[in-house]
């Protein structure tokens, strides 16, 4: 099997990701996370099928006219693509859509120049404040599931306190630095 085919088939359905963002929108929700999870899943089965039919034996060797080698092989091509794509999902879109970095180097490629204090403010009042951002993330995680509103008070739910406790984990084993002094603990001693 010329691995030009296996190349075509890896390439569309890593090329095919970006393109269902394009012309399917938000068909599938307005949280580019879980919108990205949804695309990325779509894909890696059609990019499975379409590997099926183009690796097809030919000329190859005996064990690619193997239907059962096939599926593997167009598994094996659709799993690593998915990977990439859902790599791609979390380094960029979802990274710009909630990174505080960006928008402030935005706002210094706009501006040019800013001084501590004005980037400051830009992100409380313009970032913050005007954008919204409080309200954006706290409806994000409402229909993810993790917290419920009433009026302007939010409450997480058993689904958000799970989340909490596997995001107290992570930090604890990368060695991330707490949110809040004083609140942070391993896995193990949030249990007790």
């Amino acid at each position: 099997m010329p691995i030009f085919r296996l190349t075509i088939i890896l390439v569309i359905g890593i090329v095919l990701y970006p393109i269902s963002f394009l012309v399917l929108g938000k068909t599938f929700g307005e949280v580019i996370f879980y919108r990205g999870i949804v695309h990325a899943f779509l894909i890696f089965v059609l990019q499975f099928l379409v590997g099926v039919v183009i690796i097809n034996g030919g000329k190859s060797p005996n064990l690619i006219r193997e239907p059962a080698f096939r599926r593997f092989l167009s598994l094996s091509l659709a799993a690593l693509a998915l990977s990439f794509n859902l790599t791609f999902l979390i380094v960029f879109p979802v990274t710009f859509d909630r990174s505080v970095t960006t928008y402030l180097l935005e706002e210094l490629a706009h501006k040019k120049i800013l001084s501590a204090e004005q980037m400051q403010s830009l992100l409380i009042n313009d970032y913050v404040i005007d954008k919204k951002a409080v309200l954006r993330r706290m409806r994000e995680q409402g229909l993810s599931g993790n917290v419920v509103g009433e009026g302007d008070r939010y409450t997480l739910t058993p689904q958000g306190e799970r989340f909490i406790w596997v995001s107290r984990g992570v930090r604890w084993l990368f060695g991330i630095p707490p949110h809040e002094e004083g609140h942070f603990s391993s896995p193990q001693s949030a249990q007790e």
